[in-house]
């Protein structure tokens, strides 16, 4: 296989990637409580409660605490029935980077398509076939709120596959815009208006008012 058909196999499967794992997040984020320790007994303050606590309180600031173990956790379930990507982490960063991680079996991969009634072409067929047997893929996100509140942003910085780094410029901007709005329409539509995200080095702290 020559390099620019290996790059072609690569931004293929990164499209893809990167496209899951934005509504993985996004999803996420939009329904998750406070991670409480696993056995604890601990009273919960009032300034950070689970998700839906805020909805019963107008009028009021919330702030809900999302570490890395309940992220990683709770995209995991967030997986749909047969989702071709294992081992899946996630890394918080304070500077507002969230990078997530997985590793990614190509024998899965055909299997889900098939699963899902997604037909490839020869050509398709031919690309999938030249992935390596497993393989493991990262995407790194910039996320903030937006100047006037309200809506979450969660970009693509940074995407690699096995290793080798793909330029983010390579995704179609449809898709970029498509992650843009799906963040804005899940925000939106819940009962929160997101005021300020905080990160540290290993959680997310989310300010939110209920409306």
């Amino acid at each position: 296989m020559n390099e620019k058909t290996k790059e072609r196999v690569y931004l293929l499967i990164c499209v893809f990637c990167v496209s899951m794992c934005a509504v993985l997040v996004l999803s996420m984020l939009n329904d998750t409580p406070v991670p409480i320790e696993s056995g604890a007994s601990e009273h919960v303050p009032p300034h950070q409660r689970q998700l839906n606590e805020v909805q019963s309180t107008p009028g009021t600031a919330e702030r809900m605490m999302i570490t890395e173990e309940y992220f990683s956790k709770m995209l995991s379930q967030y997986l749909p029935s047969g989702f071709p990507a294992k081992q899946i982490s996630a890394d918080i960063d304070a500077s507002g980077i969230i990078t997530l991680q997985a590793r990614i079996a190509r024998g899965d991969i055909e299997n889900y398509l098939e699963s899902n009634g997604i037909s490839m072409n020869f050509k398709q067929q031919l690309m999938m076939s030249a992935l390596p047997s497993d393989f493991d893929f990262s995407v790194a996100f910039a996320c903030s709120t937006a100047p006037d509140g309200g809506t979450l942003l969660a970009v693509p910085e940074k995407l690699a596959f096995n290793g080798i780094e793909i330029e983010v410029g390579e995704i179609p901007d449809d898709l970029l815009d498509a992650i843009a709005a799906a963040a804005n329409n899940l925000l939106l539509g819940t009962d929160y208006y997101f005021t300020d995200i905080h990160f540290t080095d290993g959680a997310i702290e989310l300010t939110a008012n209920a409306s």
